[in-house]
């Protein structure tokens, strides 16, 4: 098979996006992360919100160390691996987890994520955006194709469902819910889900999908420092 290199983006010092062209003229995309080539099929953007306030953690989760970075780089690195432009939505300019990445000011500071969500749609590059809260440090690429494979093109919302539970912040989210938000946040209606009953939303039920240990390990997120400790000796655990 014969390739051409169609397109070259430069994301930033740790990523180049290339767009191969066969010669029968199909498409694929590809990173350079690092020097190693990843194949990514996910033609959507990523959103990391880091501007939460960590009340409960007493201190920024965003920075904290993990596996040997902070928990936010971790993030970014795993996600780039399959999508197609990631970026930092913070709550202030001068919050940047990593030099030459894309960081977003929320637009609707202060409001908790759904201003989040705003702002990561609002800035997005494609149709479909993934949503990541920051304190998500086992998160699986293989959730996000997964989900990315459920995404109908008419779907607005695509969210996991796993042991009865929603995770609104690990969901890709289309640009289509942009004025439906806005539309919330006049009436003050703040709830990540407060407008769910007026999009399409598409309840993904991943237990069928993901044994019961991967997935409480995939959704495991850090409120505490106890949860954070507890998630120090689940990686101990794996790489032992």
């Amino acid at each position: 098979m014969t390739l051409l290199i169609n397109h070259v983006f430069k994301l930033n010092s740790y990523s180049i996006f290339l767009i191969i062209q066969e010669i029968t003229g199909n498409y694929a995309c590809f990173f350079l992360f690092r020097g190693k080539m990843e194949f990514t099929n996910i033609m959507a953007c990523g959103a990391i919100l880091i501007g939460g306030k960590s009340q409960r953690f007493k201190s920024d989760k965003a920075y904290i160390q993990f596996s040997g970075e902070s928990l936010s780089a971790l993030l970014y690195k795993r996600i780039s691996q399959v999508l197609n432009h990631v970026f930092f939505v913070a709550d202030h300019g001068d919050k940047l987890p990593m030099p030459d990445v894309d960081m977003i000011v929320d637009l609707k500071p202060d409001i908790g994520p759904i201003g989040g969500l705003y702002t990561a749609l609002t800035h997005s590059s494609h149709e479909y955006c993934f949503i990541s809260a920051c304190d998500l440090p086992f998160l699986n690429v293989e959730l996000i194709k997964l989900l990315w494979d459920k995404c109908t093109g008419t779907s607005d919302i695509v969210v996991p469902v796993w042991d009865s539970k929603i995770e609104p912040l690990a969901a890709f989210y289309h640009k289509r819910c942009i004025p439906v938000i806005e539309s919330a946040l006049e009436k003050n209606q703040l709830m990540m889900k407060g407008f769910w009953d007026q999009v399409s939303t598409d309840y993904i039920d991943v237990d069928s999908y993901f044994n019961p240990s991967e997935l409480r390990k995939i959704f495991f997120n850090i409120n505490t420092p106890g949860d954070y400790e507890t998630a120090r000796q689940m990686l101990k655990e794996m790489t032992n």
